[in-house]
C-alpha cells in the first residue's frame, strides 16, 4: 500500500492528487469538502448573524438555547450550534 502524506494542500491540489484513484476516495473528498470545520463566533458575530441584540444572545445563553464556550478568556459560540438552534425556530 502506498503511503501519501498530505500537508498544507488546497482542496484543488488534493483533488488533483486523487483524480486517478478509485471512486471511493473521490467520495471521501466530496464529503470532507461539504463538512466545514467548526467555525467559532464571538457574541457580536452571533448577534449579527442572527440579527438580534447582544442581550438576546446573553439571554439565550442563560436559557441554554445556545451553548457558549469559554476559550482563552473569551466567550465563543460554535456556528453549527447556532445553525441548529435556528432550524429549531
Amino acid at each position: 500500500m502506498k503511503k501519501i502524506e498530505i500537508t498544507q494542500l488546497s482542496w484543488e491540489e488534493l483533488q488533483k492528487r486523487f483524480d486517478n484513484q478509485d471512486i471511493l476516495l473521490k467520495d471521501i473528498l466530496k464529503n470532507l469538502e461539504q463538512k466545514s470545520p467548526s467555525e467559532f463566533l464571538t457574541r457580536q458575530q452571533a448577534a449579527k448573524l442572527l440579527n438580534v441584540d447582544l442581550s438576546t444572545i446573553w439571554n439565550w445563553s442563560k436559557q441554554k438555547k445556545i451553548q457558549p464556550l469559554g476559550i482563552g478568556g473569551r466567550i465563543l459560540f460554535r456556528r453549527s450550534d447556532i445553525d441548529k438552534y435556528m432550524e429549531e425556530l
